[in-house]
């Protein structure tokens, strides 16, 4: 029973912090471009990005989105005059390890977004981070021209802090 417990608790506090997290991507990303339309697409957890899409009508955006088989915790739609371009954020429930990491680069990769974001409440795991400051391996959050922001959710304040 106490487990059963718990895993509601977990549960019940991972939806607040998606819900701040996903206020907190629209309004950094209104921040950066006043001009823009940002949408945060609500529907977002859960439910596969190649759908989101579609049901959106932005396929002739991204032709190739009907193979995006991955879920994000927070989608966003930046509409500039000229462009449509996607913000991804995933928040993780534990650490953040090397095999989150890889799995968001994968996704990347594919999907081009112009920013994403690997958040968790509990921060990286120490050999993550050893790996980054240490080793100085920031390669391994590239994707494209990009790279991945890392770092821990603070859910007082409602915001990351990135690493």
């Amino acid at each position: 029973m106490a487990t059963s417990t718990k895993t509601n608790v977990n549960r019940a506090g991972k939806q607040r912090h998606v819900r701040q997290l996903r206020q907190w991507l629209a309004e950094h990303l209104r921040s950066r471009f006043p001009k823009a339309e940002v949408t945060c697409l609500e529907e977002g957890r859960n439910s596969m990005l190649r759908d989101l899409v579609a049901r959106h009508g932005l396929e002739t955006n991204w032709p190739e989105s009907s193979t995006w088989s991955v879920t994000m915790d927070a989608v966003v739609l930046i509409r500039c005059a000229s462009s449509v371009t996607l913000a991804l954020a995933k928040l993780k429930s534990d650490r953040i390890r090397i095999s989150h990491v890889g799995e968001m680069v994968a996704s990347c990769e594919v999907i081009r977004p112009t920013f994403a974001f690997l958040l968790a409440p509990d921060g990286l795991s120490a050999s993550l981070v050893t790996l980054l400051r240490r080793f100085g391996r920031w390669d391994i959050l590239r994707y494209g021209e990009q790279y991945i922001r890392v770092g821990t959710w603070d859910s007082a304040n409602a915001e990351p802090i990135l690493l």
